[in-house]
């Protein structure tokens, strides 16, 4: 019993290299060749129609960029055909037509599951159709068209054939046999064009290991020297004057390890010093975390939103004991201008202030417009439509920018904060800016 799996390689190598066509292969064909699986039955079906008996097999299939590689066979017992691999096979280099010599008489398409389909002439001799499989045949003088069932169109040479190949043996035996080929694959198109594969080498077997056989192919043809790798029992072995050096690699492997630590923990810092800027772009819930966060650092209380999809926070500023309060909407825009939906949201956060709480808390818009521009592109964010109704509902608006400039002020120690929130709640309208300087 043999193997076909194991023995493919070697087997498709002589078979290939000793055929000028695609023709009957000189040698043991592959339909003497037995064999045994626990998967047979799932491969092996009996066709109704009559009674044939029908078994496929992939022998070799490679993924490869480029040209994707497989050898698959199809045995069928009622094909008389002499394929590749013998009779009653059939793989894709079977595939071929055959055209009677009167253009009246029918003309034959062998596949590559070993089938013979008929096709009938339709009133002219250029033209023939399959009924069964909703098939048609157009003669040229140097090519005959193929349209399957899925409206696939293939393309045979004169001679018959769709695949043909290149072939070259580029090592023989004293005997003249192969010992290995080397095939480029032709694929006739519907426009005439020849695509061709890249080499496609069938190696024999040899008795090389593979880490062998890789250094045997970089030596030989590409000029590249490999060292055979340590085994591992001389990794037990210690070379003299290597103590030193291991220890001094295991010391600098510590010191690596402790820098990384602190590499790591200054790029944390980093990441929270550089926190502040995501005023100036951020979006969203990143946005308005940030926002929060400045307005503690600059001296008020800041209490976070309850629920979800309401109020952006709540702030308290006391000063001279008096308790100023107020209630955040924190909003971002890729528009040039503030749409007025930013007002009617603060304002449903004031009453909901005033029911939850019983209180009248100050509306607070902070707000980014045109935020997929630089800082010195973006033009000035409030229409005069929406600046009158912040006036009239008595909130204040400042955009992001403001409250970035009043962070910088007050790392700097320039920035009084209780005057800053003052301004911002005694501000009804558009916060100026000026009160900061520029940005």
């Amino acid at each position: 019993m043999v193997n076909v799996r194991s023995a493919w390689m070697e087997f498709a190598a002589l078979a290939l290299a000793a055929v000028s066509t695609f023709g009957a292969v000189q040698g043991p064909a592959a339909a003497d060749v037995s064999f045994t699986t626990d998967r047979l039955s799932e491969r092996i079906r009996i066709v109704p129609r009559d009674g044939s008996l029908r078994y496929g097999e992939s022998d070799i299939e490679m993924n490869a960029t480029g040209l994707a590689l497989a050898l698959r066979r199809c045995y069928c017992s009622s094909n008389a055909t002499e394929g590749l691999f013998g009779r009653g096979w059939a793989c894709l280099f079977d595939r071929r037509i055959k055209l009677a010599t009167n253009n009246q008489q029918p003309a034959t398409v062998h596949d590559e599951w070993g089938e013979a389909l008929v096709f009938s002439p339709r009133g002219s001799s250029l033209l023939y159709s399959n009924s069964g499989r909703s098939q048609w045949l157009m003669v040229e003088p140097d090519r005959t068209f193929l349209r399957d069932h899925r409206e696939r169109f293939w393309s045979f040479r004169k001679d018959g054939r769709y695949f043909y190949p290149d072939h070259y043996r580029p090592a023989l035996t004293r005997y003249g046999s192969a010992l290995a080929s080397e095939l480029k694959i032709h694929i006739r198109t519907k426009a005439r064009v020849v695509e061709v594969s890249g080499p496609i080498v069938l190696l024999p077997k040899t008795s090389l290991s593979t880490d062998e056989a890789i250094s045997r192919v970089l030596s030989d043809f590409c000029g590249v020297e490999t060292e055979v790798p340590e085994p591992d029992w001389i990794e037990e072995m210690e070379a003299p004057g290597q103590k030193a050096i291991d220890d001094g690699i295991d010391r600098t492997q510590t010191e690596i390890r402790k820098l990384n630590g602190k590499l790591a923990g200054l790029h944390e810092k980093r990441s929270e010093v550089r926190s502040c800027l995501k005023l100036l772009y951020a979006r969203g819930e990143t946005l308005e975390k940030v926002a929060r966060q400045i307005c503690r650092e600059l001296g008020v209380e800041v209490e976070e939103p309850t629920e979800p999809g309401k109020e952006d926070g709540w702030i308290t500023f006391q000063h001279e004991g008096d308790v100023f309060e107020g209630v955040l909407e924190v909003k971002s825009t890729k528009s040039d201008q503030f749409g007025e939906d930013g007002i009617r949201q603060l304002l449903d956060w004031i009453g909901r202030g005033v029911r939850l709480r019983k209180k009248r808390y100050k509306g607070i818009f902070i707000g980014t417009n045109a935020v997929e521009k630089r800082l010195e592109d973006r033009p000035y964010a409030f229409a005069k439509d929406w600046r009158e109704s912040a006036e009239l509902a008595e909130i204040c608006a400042l955009k992001t920018e403001d409250l970035f400039r009043a962070y910088l002020l007050r790392t700097e120690g320039k920035l009084n904060t209780a005057e800053f929130w003052s301004k911002v709640f005694s501000t009804n309208g558009i916060f100026d800016s000026k009160f900061l300087g520029d940005l």
